[in-house]
């Protein structure tokens, strides 16, 4: 399977890492469908996934 290029990563900060190194992370990848809305993680939640966006955007809002 052919490698994307960087014009094929949709993701500014993907797009920034060395070539070479994209691949080996790229290829442990999995798509999600996330909803509007979906709450990714509460506070004081352990972190077990990195979501990289494409084509859209992740907010961050923190309790006051």
């Amino acid at each position: 399977m052919p490698r994307p290029a960087i014009a094929d990563v949709p993701n500014r900060l993907l797009a920034a890492m060395p070539s070479r190194e994209r691949p080996r992370l790229l290829d442990r990848f999995e798509s999600v469908d996330l909803d509007f809305g979906q709450c990714l993680l509460q506070p004081g939640d352990r972190i077990n996934d990195v979501y990289f966006p494409r084509g859209s955007y992740i907010s961050l809002i923190l309790p006051q």
